[in-house]
């Protein structure tokens, strides 16, 4: 018998150690991991770990010059990006003279939050600093400007992407008509919230031959003026690739203008473009055929009531030419209706994401429909559709294997879930499954061959049945092999449609184009081998990778969705919760606000079987529906679970003591929200008092209508304060 031996974590191979590093906090990084041992200093040092420079990422800790300094000194081989935070950094440390970052490609400098606008440097400081940087990097590819008034135009002459931000257009400045006067080669440019002149854009438009992105994104402009003054002839946007016009009142001539000269565009983002029209989607369905992102969501609170000029029209002319769609985001636009929805499941085979939020005609069929014909699903929003029934998200949940997030908020027909009592025919796909035999007709050899189907072969682990019947049919006829048991394709066949699939896994890239500043999200692995068994029949299956009943049984056992929205599902019972806890055990979050049917009971089983849940909203709905749970769901929080944040707004049975329970007991917790009003059991007297009843943690309380309870563990709040007076930097 071989002996046992301990294995730490520092005999991993060390490319694995500094892979974990990566997911450390950087303070932690610089301050703890390297005074360790002589190899973990070693390895936290690795280039990989600093090519990106940026004091936000330093959490409660505040550099001075000279740490920041120190730093830089330290890490200025492996620094590829770094970021200057106006509020925390002076002058020095902008300029940072006597070292030079080799490899510096990008800078980004400026601010994120108004509230200290009075510790900004100053607008000429600022500059100047610029300046300099501009004479210590003549080769910089990429400048970032966040809020601040730019007064040198001919700074870092051979950028290639710029991105110029602006927090609400009150603040900040940039005259981009001059500026782009001394960049001929810009390749990206990014102007948010700004306001541009109409000679700006123009010139963006029919000077920039090379250009790839253009992002806009709530900017102010005469498009009107700008529609008449582009001529068709005159735009040079045939690399264009990325287009971002959300939050901006673009025209439909504009966008069909750009459309009809802009093959090659693959992201387009038009949400929140209240003139944007059928007209302008068809233009892009025609012309723009590799298109991959689409964004159209409509912003109710603004628009004009009862008018939705995007409708079901629009979206199937998308369908019918964009085959290659991989997101699509259509939330609050009623007029698109079912119709349209289905001819996007039916032709867009490679959809990873899709929202239809707001889509009041959306039916079960057509998203049993997306089940069939999505197989890379992995994030679905089918909030406030509520002609959906607990049949089509059943489906959803036992057969999208991909699927990680999935929102199904005000679906209120949506009750009992059948997840738990799967069986393997409806895994496998096999329509009849009382068949033990079937006849598969084998065209290119002319015979008819007799197989066993599922049910018997799932007998035998080893699918010998399945080979013999391979090896029967490859004697005839070279290259004919079994696909899955009932089936069988032409080897040339699978493996083309193997090779293709691996094709477009490879390709795929998701980018959040949202109204926020979400940058773009590569997935290489969206799509992973078996992910989803009906995925598998289109697979050639040889003697080395059948799969085994072991692992076909795997794939039945659970869905992998790890956020899942059930608020407002009016009609959600403990019995739909205990079957989402069994069946869905990957779960990180979880929000069944005003599932007011869902009781202690249901609680208990979902903290029981989600052992990974870390956040959870068991908030009530309304006055006259308020939530049944009591203090007894926060005995089992405390006895089962390991929550982060907790939610439990108008929840009028639960009282103070119960939540300082939690958050005295629950060693993970970090945030707990709740309700202080005349109806509650809860005061701002209550949490006062218990917050100082608290050992060995540090509460906050911001009163800021809910209340907000912030947790800290007194030993990790007390490091962090040493660090900041013991001048412990100097072991950098």
């Amino acid at each position: 018998m071989d002996q046992k031996t301990n294995v730490e974590i520092s005999d991993l191979p060390a490319y694995i150690i500094v892979h974990i590093f990566k997911f450390i906090d950087r303070t932690d990084l610089l301050f703890s991991i390297r005074n360790t041992c002589q190899l973990w200093n070693q390895l936290s040092r690795e280039r990989v770990l600093w090519r990106t420079l940026d004091v936000t990422d330093f959490h409660n800790y505040v550099f001075t010059p000279k740490t920041f300094l120190e730093l830089l000194r330290d890490t200025c081989e492996a620094v590829e990006s770094c970021h200057f935070n106006l509020i925390q950094h002076d002058l020095k440390i902008i300029k940072h003279e006597g070292t030079i970052c080799p490899h510096l490609q990008e800078i980004c400098i400026g601010f994120r939050n108004k509230a200290n606008l009075n510790n900004v440097i100053s607008t000429i400081d600022v500059n100047n600093g610029l300046l300099r940087l501009s004479e210590k990097y003549p080769d910089l590819k990429k400048l970032c400007i966040v809020n601040q008034v730019l007064l040198f135009e001919d700074i870092f002459k051979t950028l290639e992407v710029f991105v110029y931000e602006s927090i609400d257009r009150s603040v900040g400045r940039i005259r981009a008509r001059e500026f782009l006067q001394h960049h001929s080669c810009l390749k990206h440019i990014t102007l948010k919230r700004c306001i541009l002149s109409v000679a700006a854009v123009t010139k963006i438009l029919t000077e920039y031959s090379q250009l790839i992105t253009l992002d806009l994104l709530g900017c102010t402009c005469v498009f009107d003026e700008l529609n008449n003054a582009l001529n068709l002839e005159d735009l040079k946007v045939e690399k264009l690739r990325t287009l971002n016009l959300s939050e901006t009142d673009v025209v439909d001539g504009l966008l069909q203008k750009i459309a009809r000269k802009a093959a090659k565009l693959e992201h387009l983002n038009i949400a929140k473009c209240p003139r944007i029209t059928n007209a302008a989607i068809e233009h892009v369905a025609k012309f723009c055929t590799n298109l991959r992102i689409l964004i159209i969501n409509v912003d109710v609170i603004n628009h004009s009531e009862g008018q939705f000029d995007v409708t079901g029209a629009g979206i199937e002319r998308i369908a019918e030419n964009c085959h290659h769609l991989t997101v699509l985001k259509i939330n609050n636009c009623p007029e698109v209706g079912d119709n349209g929805v289905a001819s996007i499941v039916k032709a867009c085979h490679q959809l990873v994401e899709l929202e239809v939020a707001g889509c009041l005609s959306l039916q079960d069929e057509t998203v049993l429909s997306l089940v069939k014909n999505c197989l890379r699903i992995r994030r679905l929003n089918l909030g406030n559709c509520p002609q959906l029934t607990g049949r089509s998200i059943s489906s959803v949940l036992k057969h999208c294997k991909n699927l990680r997030y999935l929102n199904i908020e005000s679906c209120h027909r949506v009750a009992d879930l059948e997840l738990i009592e799967s069986k393997t025919h409806e895994i496998l796909g096999d329509s009849d499954y009382e068949v033990k035999v079937e006849e598969v007709n084998c065209e290119l050899i002319g015979k008819k061959h007799k197989v066993e189907t599922a049910p018997e072969i799932l007998e035998n682990d080893n699918f010998s049945k399945l080979e013999d019947v391979k090896t029967k049919v490859a004697d005839e006829k070279n290259g004919m092999v079994g696909a899955v048991p009932g089936t069988l394709e032409t080897e040339d066949t699978c493996t083309d449609t193997v090779e293709k699939q691996q094709a477009e896994s490879a390709e795929y890239i998701s980018e959040e184009f949202e109204c926020s500043d979400n940058e773009l999200r590569t997935d290489e692995n969206a799509v992973k081998p078996f992910a989803d068994l009906s995925q598998a029949t289109e697979t050639k299956f040889t003697h080395d990778n059948v799969p085994s009943v072991q692992f076909l049984r795997f794939l039945e056992k659970h869905s992998h969705v790890s956020v899942l929205n059930l608020s407002f599902c009016s009609k959600v019972t403990n019995n739909c919760i205990k079957q989402i806890a069994q069946h869905c055990p990957d779960l990180r979050e979880l929000d069944i606000q005003a599932c007011y049917m869902v009781t202690n009971a249901g609680v208990r089983e979902l903290i029981q079987h989600c052992k990974f849940l870390q956040t959870l909203n068991i908030s009530g709905g309304s006055v006259s529906q308020t939530s049944r749970l009591t203090d007894d769901c926060l005995e089992d929080i405390i006895r089962y679970g390991n929550l982060k944040k907790l939610m439990i707004v108008k929840n009028y049975n639960i009282t103070a003591d119960g939540v300082f329970k939690v958050v005295q007991n629950c060693e993970e917790i970090q945030s707990l929200t709740v309700e202080v009003s005349r109806r509650s059991n809860i005061s701002k007297e209550m949490l006062i008092e218990l917050s100082g009843d608290v050992k060995d943690k540090t509460i906050c309380l911001q009163f800021r209508g809910d209340v907000e309870i912030l947790v800290f563990k007194d030993a990790e709040f007390k490091l962090r304060h040493q660090l900041d007076d013991s001048g412990i930097h100097n072991k950098i």
